[in-house]
């Protein structure tokens, strides 16, 4: 059973998930679990993803917002990564590893 949303809500009030999902070249994953997690009543979706799916995850999933995992140029864990991760886990919002 779904609870009933209220008209003064909003994204924010709805729930926040952050998926870390999608191999660099496999955005399969990414796509659909950000899809199904958006079905699902999630009011923000965050994706952490490499770079090279980011236009992919983009275009399949526009309403799903994007932070870089690994840079592509480098091959390392880019820049600000690791402190999404750990604002989602003091927030105490949900968070998925696939």
């Amino acid at each position: 059973r779904f609870l009933t949303r209220t008209p003064m809500g909003n994204k924010g009030t709805f729930g926040k998930v952050l998926l870390a999902a999608g191999s660099p070249g496999m955005a399969g994953a990414a796509i659909l679990a950000s899809s199904a997690v958006l079905r699902s009543g999630a009011g923000m979706v965050r994706v952490l993803c490499g770079e090279e799916n980011r236009i992919i995850l983009q275009t399949a999933v526009p309403e799903a917002m994007l932070a870089l995992w690994w840079d592509g140029k480098s091959g390392r864990m880019a820049t600000g990564s690791h402190r999404t991760m750990q604002r989602f886990r003091k927030m105490e919002q949900r968070m998925a590893i696939f």
